[in-house]
């Protein structure tokens, strides 16, 4: 993180707690926290949010403020089982990883969803049904 001079703002309560499976969740915030920075702006930020208050879910975001992906991209990402293997080849990652990542999601009745924030980079919504939700007092 170093290297790229990145920031990582998390605004996510500490005292949040997922009732859901521990080693999905961790490898899939890993690989997009990852690519985030791999594919975020040098000396650019990468923000974590919650969003609880949706009637029957609940998510977290992660966002950077790296390129915009093409309309295309976003297609693969979101509902094509493939990757972008050109975007990848000069950051040393075949995509597997977010193929891998939405399986994992799957699973666990999650959803991963990415979005461009146009002007400002890329977002991933990974969201959870509200069973899946404990809050910590």
């Amino acid at each position: 993180m170093q290297r790229f001079n990145i920031q990582i703002l998390n605004s996510v309560n500490p005292d949040f707690c997922a009732d859901t499976h521990k080693g999905i969740l961790a490898f899939v915030l890993r690989n997009v926290i990852s690519n985030s920075i791999k594919y975020g702006r040098v000396g650019g930020s990468i923000v974590l949010q919650l969003i609880d208050d949706q009637s029957d879910r609940w998510e977290l975001i992660v966002s950077n403020d790296g390129e915009e992906l093409s309309s295309e991209v976003l297609h693969n990402l979101n509902f094509v089982n493939s990757w972008d293997r050109k975007r990848s080849e000069n950051k040393n990652g075949a995509g597997l990883g977010i193929s891998l990542c939405k399986d994992l999601i799957k699973r666990i009745d999650g959803k991963m969803q990415f979005e461009n924030q146009h002007g400002i980079g890329v977002s991933v919504r990974i969201s959870f049904p509200w069973k899946a939700y404990q809050a910590v007092s």
